[in-house]
């Protein structure tokens, strides 16, 4: 077929993500999908997610300010000349991190997650609401309650 696939992954619905290497390989793959698979499979360019901004050291009377009017100062900011009464703000791109509250593992939900309980408060294998540690004591105690995954040994 001569398709440049760049990356397959499992979205978090279940679905299939394949990502083409250009446009003309995205259409190729999905006309050739849609003739072999017919109507067995719902097939469908991705919806592209517009970058999220979080702006930091705003002032509350502007941060009730409507979004349009947010977006036109934004916009209008690069042609005025002489900028007075302004206050600089600090603008980071906003990211959103998928953390499980079930396994504390990143990438996925507690809905979907097929891994096995760990309390937050002290690391052990049962649910948060029937730990009986108030607050860790001992070092391994206190090591073991940031270890989120024991195999990657990632720590929260």
């Amino acid at each position: 077929m001569g398709i440049g696939v760049t990356k397959i992954t499992k979205a978090t619905n279940g679905a299939i993500v394949l990502g083409c290497g250009n446009e003309q390989d995205r259409e190729k793959f999905t006309e050739a999908a849609k003739k072999e698979l017919g109507n067995k499979y719902k097939i469908e360019k991705a919806k592209e997610k517009l970058p999220t901004i979080k702006i930091i050291g705003i002032d509350k009377e502007d941060a009730n300010m409507k979004d349009e009017d947010l977006i036109n100062v934004i916009r209008q900011q690069n042609e005025m000349e002489n900028i007075k009464g302004y206050r600089r703000c600090k603008i980071n791109e906003y990211i959103r991190i998928q953390q499980c509250y079930k396994c504390w593992g990143f990438g996925h939900l507690a809905k979907n997650c097929k891994k096995q309980v760990i309390c937050r408060i002290c690391g052990d294998k049962h649910e948060e609401e029937t730990c009986k540690v108030e607050e860790p004591t001992s070092k391994k105690e206190k090591r073991k309650r940031h270890i989120v995954d024991e195999r990657t040994r990632t720590t929260r």
